[in-house]
């Protein structure tokens, strides 16, 4: 019997397999001991590699949390866009707050490591940032896409402003991630019902509201 050969990997696939697996450990390491207790050194070694692969692959801690912000990202968009399918106005704002409760039920490890690389790079010390503010725009760019949609088929009031309202929803949808991640007792549920009840009561005509909420 003929044994099946195993296809060697790419040097591009090997490449990729280790950086999966040192921004995993990464990950790991930051939820046990959090960014103060993450070293690149380690990084490499607990995945599996040489103490000095996380240095060459990604120069320094910033461009390593940069890599792992990328990543938990990504996985965020994932879900998000599966959640929207072909949803638009009210019924994709909606879905975008359905999509962050479902990411904080326990244990909400990637929103955790997200939030921690986040206030990481609000650090004036920190030798590497994030550029958050770049973030939280194309989180109100698509908030208000979803009002003017919204406005465009009727849901919504004409006079209602997009970036003012994008602005709201997404403090009040920060606000619930802080509150779950800081207290565990917090019931993320119900702030995520309530918010979307207020953000149809505020945008929507008061009949229509009325009835959504109900």
């Amino acid at each position: 019997m003929k044994r099946k050969q195993v296809r060697k990997l790419r040097q591009s696939e090997r490449t990729e397999l280790s950086d999966r697996r040192m921004i995993q450990t990464a990950i790991d390491i930051i939820l046990r001991r959090g960014i103060a207790g993450l070293r690149l050194t380690e990084v490499g070694l607990r995945a599996g590699y040489s103490r000095g692969l996380a240095t060459m692959r990604f120069r320094t801690m910033g461009g390593l949390l940069r890599r792992v912000a990328e990543h938990l990202s990504r996985g965020w968009m994932r879900d998000l866009t599966d959640a929207l399918g072909d949803k638009k106005g009210l019924a994709a704002i909606h879905a975008a707050i359905d999509t962050q409760e479902r990411a904080l039920a326990p244990p909400a490890s990637t929103v955790r490591v997200q939030y921690l690389i986040l206030f990481y790079s609000m650090d004036p010390g920190a030798a590497d940032r994030l550029n958050i503010a770049r973030v939280l725009a194309a989180q109100r760019r698509d908030l208000a896409r979803w009002i003017r949609d919204a406005v465009d088929i009727g849901e919504v009031r004409a006079e209602v402003d997009p970036e003012a309202e994008a602005a709201a929803i997404l403090c009040s949808m920060v606000g619930i991630i802080f509150q779950s991640l800081a207290d565990p007792e917090a019931s993320t549920s119900g702030m995520s019902a309530k918010l979307k009840a207020d953000v149809a009561a505020r945008l929507m005509p008061s009949r229509r509201a009325r009835a959504t909420v109900v």
